[in-house]
């Protein structure tokens, strides 16, 4: 595995090119989204995404489900974050079927 050093550097290369991502790309695409099933699962305590941008998508995106986990951070590995986004996956299976 890469060491500290050659971690910061990829993650700087990522931040200095807006990590490869088009400026508000799923906003210029929200009519050909809005029949997808979706729940969009924040952490209240992530400093990487403030909350604010979620909270926008759903005003702009009112078919999505917005849960915000008061207890949550960032990384999908926290206990929280696991346990809500297993627990959407099965829902949106459920109602799919």
């Amino acid at each position: 595995t890469p060491g500290p050093l050659a971690h910061s550097r990829i993650q700087l290369h990522y931040a200095l090119n807006d990590c490869f991502i088009a400026p508000k790309p799923i906003l210029n695409d929200i009519d050909e989204l809005r029949h997808i099933p979706t729940s969009i699962i924040h952490g209240r305590y992530d400093i990487v995404c403030p909350v604010q941008q979620s909270w926008e998508l759903t005003q702009l995106w009112p078919e999505a489900a917005l849960i915000i986990l008061p207890l949550a951070g960032h990384a999908a590995g926290e206990p929280a974050l696991v346990d809500a986004l297993v627990r959407q996956t099965n829902l949106i299976v459920e109602v799919t079927k």
